[in-house]
């Protein structure tokens, strides 16, 4: 499973800087706060990006909100996908 796939043309710098806070809420609960940053300009808009969050093997319920775009559970690879079909360049979601 591929971090990250993107074309550039020219100077070739990271397209998104990923931030994630996880807290243990106890021994059954855990607390995810995933923010990303598009770091190209505005004038640019990124397309179909997703986001492959892992979660613990044992997970059986979720709750999830996001600003932007949407998340689907995938039990199968135990991780969360979050798509944002256009990510404007200098935005932030969380």
């Amino acid at each position: 499973l591929p971090l990250l796939q993107y074309r550039v043309t020219s100077n070739l710098k990271m397209p998104f800087i990923v931030s994630a806070i996880v807290n243990e809420l106890g021994g059954t609960r855990v607390d995810y706060r995933v923010q990303v940053s598009s770091q190209y300009p505005p004038e640019i808009t990124g397309t179909k990006v997703v986001l492959h969050i892992p979660t613990p093997p044992n997970t059986a319920q979720q709750v999830v909100r996001v600003k932007m775009g949407k998340v689907r559970y995938d039990a199968t690879n135990n991780c969360f996908n979050w798509s944002i079909k256009r990510f404007p360049g200098g935005q932030t979601f969380d």
